[in-house]
């Protein structure tokens, strides 16, 4: 079986051109060069990571995180919606 890697590293500069150039829109990146499925990202644990975006895009691997908390933590602003 081939395992195939992803280069979060070009792809955050692929989305941001790619978005801002076809959409009004200004995207900010929060990136952490780990290449660990257990990243450091600094949204885990904040409640309001969410808060003044219209819009959130995950482009992450965190497949080996498996802490209920920090999945709903993650995903609370999704399921309730949110406001700028």
């Amino acid at each position: 079986m081939r395992r195939v890697l992803h280069d979060y590293a070009k792809q955050k500069d692929i989305l941001k051109k790619g978005i801002e150039e076809r959409a009004n829109a200004v995207v900010e990146i929060i990136f952490v060069a780990s290449g660990s499925t257990k990243p450091p990202l600094p949204i885990y644990g904040k409640a309001d990571y969410a808060n003044g975006y219209d819009v959130v895009i995950h482009d992450e691997c965190a497949a080996d995180i498996n802490d209920p908390a920090v999945i709903e933590g993650v995903l609370k602003p999704h399921r309730d919606g949110f406001r700028a």
